[in-house]
């Protein structure tokens, strides 16, 4: 008889973080499954939520969609000069659009291979790190603690 495998506690891994932020960025359209994604648990995420967006439908999926959208804006800021980075910047951009890999392979003028295998991971952890470091700000010294309650 096999018991169900056990809920790992405690932080995650950072594949396991990696892949969380990878899915929704995926289902960034998709309150629902955003509402349920284990990123809602994020400092940041729960502060937007019980402040900003509180009295939204889905209060935790908007605020986590906000700092999505705020993490890669936030790269093509710091990185869009960089032509090291050009290719993972247009695939998210293109990715939070809802473009499919093909899609976004196309447009770079790339196969879908070589998207999947290089690409796709190399942004995935670029927008993976700006992302928690975004979730994870602490609300006494963030800049935009004071803009994020204005806006309620």
């Amino acid at each position: 008889m096999r018991t169900a495998p056990q809920k790992k506690r405690g932080r995650k891994s950072g594949d396991e973080v990696l892949q969380q932020v990878a899915l929704a960025l995926k289902n960034i359209q998709e309150l629902e499954y955003l509402e349920e994604s284990p990123l809602v648990r994020l400092p940041r995420v729960r502060r937007l939520s019980e402040t900003k967006y509180r009295k939204a439908i889905f209060p935790v999926a908007f605020a986590l969609r906000l700092i999505l959208l705020e993490s890669v804006n936030q790269m093509v800021d710091d990185l869009g000069e960089m032509p090291n980075y050009q290719r993972e910047l247009g695939f998210l951009q293109g990715f939070i659009r809802g473009m499919s890999v093909a899609e976004i392979s196309r447009g770079l003028g790339l196969s879908r291979e070589h998207v999947t295998r290089d690409i796709k991971p190399k942004a995935f952890r670029l927008a993976a790190r700006v992302f928690l470091a975004r979730a994870n700000e602490n609300p006494v010294n963030s800049p935009i603690k004071e803009q994020e309650h204005r806006k309620v």
